[in-house]
């Protein structure tokens, strides 16, 4: 087992203001909207990123020590945790799990997100690419009607404005050819 290498104490009377300080700061992941926690010394602070540079705010409302570390956390979560009070944090590095825990014994254990953002998928990769004709025999590239449009982050917004619930996609299915089997005919002629 790892050691802890930060504890810290957040005040429970500042729980809506550090929430909102989580709330206000920007982000770039849409799917894992996540906000850093560094500590260095004595002092904490809430990083957000934007596409430039990050973000940084010193959280006074809250004691502790330990060794430096940056650790990137889902934001809603560590908003539930706050909201749960669970204003304990423990930290053993930026890639292990945070601990938030209150001293009823109540906890709630959390992932480390990627700090740089969501991987490159497929489709951000083809986006970017120059299409290549399709083998339909016209010798032109005919989109996918399966493919999802990726849709610009909104200037401006906080990252909870930009997470607003979807409405579910509909899938895009090709007609399938089914085959009818017949049944059996039993052998009632034998008699």
């Amino acid at each position: 087992m790892m050691a802890i290498k930060a504890r810290w104490q957040f005040e429970q009377a500042a729980t809506k203001d550090l929430i909102q300080t989580i709330d206000r700061l920007p982000c770039v992941d849409k799917i894992n909207p996540g906000v850093g926690i560094k500590i260095t010394g004595r002092k904490i602070s809430f990083i957000g990123q934007t596409e430039v540079q990050p973000v940084s705010v010193e959280i006074t409302e809250a004691t502790g020590k330990g060794s430096d570390v940056v650790i990137y956390l889902n934001r809603n979560i560590v908003s539930k945790a706050l909201e749960f009070g669970l204003f304990r944090l423990q930290v053993t590095d930026e890639l292990s799990p945070a601990r938030f825990s209150d001293d009823a014994g109540r906890q709630i254990i959390v992932m480390p997100v990627r700090q740089d953002g969501p991987p490159p998928t497929a489709a951000a990769a083809t986006a970017k690419t120059t299409a290549a004709p399709e083998p339909n025999g016209n010798g032109k590239a005919e989109p996918n009607p399966g493919t999802l449009k990726l849709q610009p982050q909104q200037k401006g917004a906080t990252c909870r404005e930009q997470h607003q619930p979807q409405p579910a996609l509909a899938t895009v299915t090709s007609p399938m050819e089914t085959k009818q089997h017949s049944k059996p005919q039993s052998n009632k002629s034998k008699q």
